[in-house]
């Protein structure tokens, strides 16, 4: 099994699959947060998808905690 930290490295289409079965997300939402991280800077694709990953396994744990899902 891959450590989420390998998954940065796939095809777009391939990440973005990943974190629509990793997170439920859709493209839509995935487009959103790659979008917030590039215009404040984030210009380097790698480190945005480190950082989409942590932030959606924050969004998603504190949701699965909250709702107990």
């Amino acid at each position: 099994m891959k450590k989420q930290s390998d998954y940065v490295h796939l095809p777009d289409l391939q990440f973005i699959r990943f974190c629509m079965n990793q997170f439920g997300i859709n493209r839509g939402i995935y487009n959103t947060i790659d979008s917030w991280f590039y215009e404040h800077g984030m210009t380097n694709i790698i480190e945005r998808r480190k950082k989409s990953i942590i932030f959606l396994a924050i969004v998603f744990t504190n949701f699965v905690n909250k709702t107990g899902n």
